[in-house]
């Protein structure tokens, strides 16, 4: 219990992902970030870890193919503007 106490403390610390992607409607400019923040804050850390421990689970994936698939997908979603530090 412990283990998995210090395991979401540190995700919540640690992992920063931020939504960069402000959709503009009309005048209206929708912050998304600040939207998931006010739903839970951290929900994209916290989903981040709970997406690879589903693939180094349930699809068997191993640690190191799962490091290299983060790592492609930051890249692409941090040059399409989608996240941001």
């Amino acid at each position: 219990l412990l283990g998995v106490f210090m395991v979401g403390a540190l995700v919540a610390t640690m992992i920063n992902v931020h939504l960069s992607w402000t959709p503009v409607i009309g005048d209206l400019v929708i912050d998304v970030q600040n939207n998931v923040d006010m739903i839970m804050p951290r929900l994209l850390p916290a989903a981040i870890v709970g997406a690879v421990y589903w693939l180094l689970g349930k699809k068997n994936i191993t640690s190191t193919k799962a490091i290299f698939i983060v790592l492609v997908v930051s890249v692409a979603l941090s040059a399409l503007g989608v996240i941001a530090k």
